[in-house]
């Protein structure tokens, strides 16, 4: 009886040792460019990394919406068209079009402001640039996706690739902040000894705790009154719940990250700094020159006394007190990482750009950050007459 125990406990540990390996090694080369000098098996075997945090490539899909904008002139569901090229990028700015035009071009990598999902297909923010400017825009961005996603985009595009865009555009300010609040407040993380041994089994943990977290945040929200589950829809009875702008998910349930700490703040500034560093070193491997590229700093709507939505989506921070903050407030907390984050891309030679005060009205948003069609139209005319004229990638 104790021999048949103890094989059994050899064979419990032997079956755990294997997946926490195999988990390891597959993290490892699936978060190499957010991982960086920390994967070590994936620097040493891998020639680039493998995910590319793009679309699934030749995506059809119809994204709808009732009371984001336009909804008294138009009280009905309006439903666009969203698809993407073989790459993955979102159509009519593809990266399939630009290439075949063999034209310096200008590529856009950002989160859901870039990615414009419920803007009619032809009038997202690259899609306005390439209009008024007359130079083909690529649309690379993604829901969610930070800094470190468009490192992974740019190597998993271009370090094989026969041409580069003359202009790279980087707009992840907000998904930036919202990944470094959650390593900042991930329970789950394993003690910090383990971490340069099993750094793949940290990204992960800590990529489910979001999940988790996310989870909850809908979980606990206020139930969905029945106008809107009987014409809303889903994405929209969602932000009433309070998704989708993920520095509002955090001390709403219990106390995880105090925005006014010095001490957080000076650990978001050391976090960008390291995502600059990776962000350097993708864009030299991509032989993209750090004068073509611009960092943009998305805006917010908290500034503003009503937006364009039927109802007030804004999703507020919450202090560290559990306490929802105000618009004024949020506001406050905003700027203030979004300095940290400029001022750290100034002093590594970067380009950045803000709009402009008093530039845009709340009509242009349908939440705290999300654009609507005029926003869209908006940024897309601050970009073609703001970003430089492009330049062929052999020129001087």
């Amino acid at each position: 009886m104790g021999n048949r125990l103890l094989k059994c406990i050899y064979r419990v540990i032997i079956g755990a040792c294997l997946l926490l390996t195999t988990v390891e090694i597959t993290a490892q080369f699936l978060f190499y460019p957010e991982l960086g000098e920390a994967a070590y098996l994936a620097g040493k075997f891998a020639s680039h990394p493998s995910t590319p945090d793009l679309h699934h490539p030749r995506t059809e899909l119809i994204t709808d919406n009732f009371s984001l904008y336009d909804w008294e002139a138009d009280p009905f569901i309006k439903k666009h068209v969203f698809s993407t090229d073989e790459f993955g990028t979102i159509k009519p700015s593809s990266l399939s079009l630009a290439n075949s035009e063999h034209q310096p071009y200008a590529f856009f990598c950002g989160g859901s402001t870039t990615e414009c999902a419920v803007v009619p297909e032809g009038l997202r923010v690259p899609d306005i640039y390439s209009t008024i400017s007359g130079h083909r825009a690529v649309n690379a961005s993604k829901s969610g996706k930070d800094i470190h996603g468009c490192v992974s985009t740019i190597r998993h595009i271009f370090s094989h690739a026969a041409t580069v865009p003359a202009l790279v555009v980087i707009a992840t300010s907000t998904n930036t902040l919202t990944t470094f609040a959650t390593v900042m407040t991930s329970h789950l993380r394993p003690p910090q000894d383990l971490q340069p041994a099993l750094p793949g089994v940290v990204v992960v943990v800590d990529k489910i705790n979001a999940l988790f977290r996310a989870s909850q945040v809908v979980a606990r929200s206020p139930q969905t009154p029945p106008e809107f589950a009987e014409r809303y829809p889903e994405y929209e009875r969602s932000l009433f719940k309070g998704c989708c702008y993920g520095p509002a998910m955090f001390n709403r349930h219990h106390s995880e990250i105090d925005w006014l700490s010095e001490g957080v703040q000076e650990a978001y500034s050391a976090y960008v700094q390291d995502a600059i560093h990776k962000f350097t070193r993708a864009l030299g491997h991509a032989h993209i020159p750090r004068d073509a590229v611009a960092i943009f700093i998305e805006p917010n709507s908290f500034g503003f006394e009503n937006i364009a939505a039927k109802h007030d989506y804004r999703q507020r921070l919450y202090g560290y007190d559990g306490k929802e903050l105000s618009l004024s407030d949020s506001l406050a907390v905003v700027s203030l990482y979004d300095h940290i984050y400029e001022r750290e891309f100034r002093a590594a030679g970067y380009q950045v750009l803000r709009v402009p005060d008093n530039y845009l009205s709340g009509v242009n948003f349908y939440d705290a950050i999300h654009l609507t069609k005029s926003g869209s139209q908006k940024i897309g005319e601050f970009y073609a007459h703001t970003l430089p004229e492009k330049r062929s990638p052999d020129s001087p």
